[in-house]
């Protein structure tokens, strides 16, 4: 995960295959649920699109929004949620805790028929998302200060072993903004949930000047002409007692 990042790959989203091959009941066979990221929620619209295309014929059920700042889950999505990729996890209906981690986790456990659709669901999606020429939605990452750095005066003096981030000296957040069918109108730049900045402009970027000596957390929204938005937001330590004229 960490060397995508590092390698600034291009990744729409991650779709997680997690705990898809167990139901009890006929009922449990046709529903699915869908966990999103916030920013992933127009592609659970197309998934649903697929499913009924192919006529998959899945109940497909939303659930909880995935929160970076929540707690982990038990699953491989939330390693590209903390790197600020967009995650979508499949889960079966019938989730059963006696068969989770543990001997019984085995083959004969499993329900094929239910297993062959929802493989057929994500592959079907995949298939989907590729083929589009290009994506209507718009999308944005915090390009700088990046994950798993330590920073002083916006310069990298080292790469860091996980995703956290240490910033000295004034920083300045920049972004990468790519418009889908309609043009980006602005981007807000919110600190520890206040806004503080708005940006109509390419580059879309802010410069922090502020006293601090601990951790906070910056989000960016960027909205299109017709309402659309897409965020990104990143924690970091932030040590600054010296302030800029």
């Amino acid at each position: 995960m960490k060397e995508i990042y590092e390698n600034n790959e291009e990744l729409l989203v991650e779709l997680n295959a997690d705990m898809i091959g167990y139901v009890e009941t006929a009922q449990g066979g046709k529903n699915i649920t869908l966990v999103p990221t916030k920013d992933a929620q127009w592609i659970v619209e197309d998934i649903k699109s697929v499913n009924e295309n192919y006529d998959i014929n899945f109940n497909i059920n939303s659930g909880r929004i995935i929160d970076p700042r929540g707690a982990r889950g038990g699953s491989d999505y939330f390693d590209f949620v903390l790197y600020g990729y967009e995650a979508i996890a499949f889960w079966e209906s019938e989730w059963k805790r006696d068969f989770f981690h543990n001997p019984d986790d085995s083959i004969e456990n499993m329900n094929f028929s239910y297993f062959v659709n929802v493989t057929k669901l994500i592959v079907g999606s995949l298939a989907h998302l590729a083929d589009m020429v290009e994506i209507n939605h718009p999308t944005l990452r915090i390009a700088s200060p990046k994950r798993g750095r330590l920073y002083f005066e916006d310069r990298t003096l080292k790469i860091l072993k996980y995703h956290r981030t240490i910033v000295f000296d004034d920083v300045l957040i920049c972004t990468e903004v790519e418009p889908g069918d309609s043009p980006i109108e602005k981007v807000e730049f919110y600190y520890d949930g206040k806004l503080k900045f708005t940006d109509t402009e390419r580059p879309y970027q802010w410069r922090i000047n502020q006293r601090s000596l601990r951790k906070h957390t910056i989000k960016a929204i960027a909205y299109d002409e017709k309402g659309r938005t897409s965020s990104d937001e990143i924690n970091f330590r932030f040590v600054n007692l010296m302030l800029k004229r």
